[in-house]
């Protein structure tokens, strides 16, 4: 707590930054900082509430220049599944 104790702009620049900043007391966790949700994050809100946490290493899928299936095994694939649910 010295930190917050001592320098809470730097700290509350930190949090406006989208820094989550953990605040211990004799080594132990006891308080936690986090940005405010935007409507621009809406995962915002489930972080804040301790529900999902943040990507650890983010990644996209890799792009394809061709689909995984073409078009007629994606067809049949259908047929299947359709065969398979009686649907």
């Amino acid at each position: 707590m010295t930190v917050l104790n001592q320098h809470p702009s730097e700290v509350a620049k930190l949090v406006e930054a989208g820094e989550t900043v953990q605040v211990t007391r004799h080594g132990k966790a006891v308080l936690r900082l986090v940005p405010e949700p935007t409507a621009a994050d809406p995962l915002g809100p489930l972080i804040a509430a301790g529900l999902v946490g943040e990507a650890v290493r983010p990644q996209r899928a890799p792009h394809r220049a061709e689909p995984l299936l073409s078009e007629q095994r994606a067809d049949e694939a259908r047929a299947w599944l359709s065969e398979d649910t009686g649907a």
